[in-house]
């Protein structure tokens, strides 16, 4: 049998010989992906990156890391594309330059990583932002800045929300799950089984604003046995709800710097982390067994 074509090429000619084609087949693919590029690359970029919300609410997440991230996914297919982009368009962005190396290593990042975002927040950081700038890349940065400034509700990029009576839709849902953290539970007032305002077990509502989500139930919540004791406990609650809220996002917050500080100065992979009984309790991998 005579050799086929690709069997006489040797191994470097046959690397080039695919990048030419890929380089090529990318030339008509891109215009069906990006359109006919009627904004700038980086602009492109930042538009299909998640919504700063949307990456907000995975990274409160403690299986942020984890690489089901939907988020993580995005960014890298954003980042992806804007490198395939990038081999025949321009860009005039003027932090074009700085921006490449990392978006770069965003698109071949094999785990999340907060690296682009930190890069963001130092940009946004060194130049600032317009504020009357609405552009997707300016909407990024200010997200990018707040974080990097330690997260201040006076300076959240995102609509603060705010609690109106009566809006059950808006303010008392059903008890249940929703991020896998939980804290220990601090006093029976905030018991997820409780009516703040008449103490009547088995609740079947709770505050939206201010619940502390747990594996299976919520671990901390004001909760109510009716609307009507909602409503006449909101006085009191009302001056409270922000301080919980405040509290949450502290041990979010918390969560984070052990989690980074675990990695940096532990020998053994923390793998999972759940409450039992009010106690913290974390599972450890050492080789292929866990402890």
């Amino acid at each position: 049998m005579s050799p086929t074509f690709f069997s006489d090429l040797p191994d470097l000619q046959f690397f080039v010989f695919l990048q030419s084609q890929f380089r090529k087949l990318a030339m008509r693919l891109i215009p069906a992906v990006f359109g006919n590029q009627p904004e700038d690359l980086v602009e492109t970029f930042f538009r299909r990156l998640p919504s700063p919300i949307n990456h907000y609410r995975e990274w409160l997440n403690p299986n942020a890391s984890e690489k089901n991230n939907p988020t993580w996914h995005d960014e890298r297919i954003a980042a992806q594309l804007f490198m395939l982009s990038a081999e025949t368009h321009e860009s005039s962005d003027p932090d074009y330059s700085r921006l490449l190396p990392h978006i770069r290593t965003a698109a071949s990042a094999d785990e999340p990583t907060d690296q682009l975002y930190e890069q963001l927040g130092a940009l946004a950081l060194e130049k600032g932002i317009d504020g009357d700038d609405a552009s997707y890349k300016a909407q990024h940065l200010r997200y990018a800045l707040w974080m990097a400034q330690g997260r201040k509700d006076e300076t959240s990029p995102f609509p603060i929300p705010t609690v109106h009576l009566p809006e059950p839709d808006n303010y008392m849902i059903p008890a249940g799950p929703d991020l896998p953290y939980s804290l220990a539970t601090l006093s029976p007032s905030l018991s997820p089984k409780t009516c703040a305002q008449c103490q009547k077990q088995g609740e079947i509502l709770n505050c939206s604003a201010c619940r502390m989500p747990g594996p299976g139930t919520d671990t901390l919540a004001t909760a109510y046995c009716s609307r009507t004791c909602q409503a006449n406990h909101w006085p009191e609650h009302k001056a409270r709800c922000k301080d919980l809220q405040q509290f949450y996002r502290a041990a979010a917050m918390y969560q984070q710097i052990f989690n980074h500080f675990l990695a940096e100065t532990y020998t053994l992979q923390p793998t999972e982390m759940t409450e039992r009984n009010g106690v913290a309790m974390m599972k450890e991998e050492s080789g292929e067994s866990e402890v």
